[in-house]
């Protein structure tokens, strides 16, 4: 009985030592590919050279005074370096008061990222 057990420790050990080599190797494997990924990443991206009158965003150089939009939601100013000032693009607007109770929003001439309100 007590060589049993012997037996089936040492063979315990044996798988269990095999199997944590092998999850070691595979954790290993995929640090590796993780590290080449990031590592052809950074080669990959472009420099940015960065002044003191220029802002960054979205990987896109600005210098200061130059406007740009976020999308339909924000129209963005670079005040200095890497400080950017954004209002919305979009100002409230209100329908005129003989149109108060009737009326739709239409899409914005002069800016179609905006809406507008007509009298019904």
């Amino acid at each position: 009985n007590a060589e049993y057990r012997k037996q089936w420790y040492q063979r315990r050990v044996r798988v269990s030592t095999q199997s944590t080599g092998a999850y070691t190797m595979m954790y290993l494997t995929r640090i590796a590919v993780l590290l080449a990924v990031i590592i052809v990443t950074l080669h990959s991206a472009p420099l940015e050279i960065l002044t003191e009158d220029s802002c960054t965003v979205q990987r896109e150089a600005y210098q200061v005074g130059d406007s740009f939009s976020m999308g339909c939601k924000m129209r963005c100013t670079c005040t200095g370096p890497n400080q950017i000032s954004c209002v919305p693009m979009c100002p409230p607007v209100f329908p005129s008061a003989d149109c108060v109770d009737s009326f739709v929003m239409v899409t914005d001439p002069a800016n179609p990222c905006c809406t507008i309100p007509q009298c019904a």
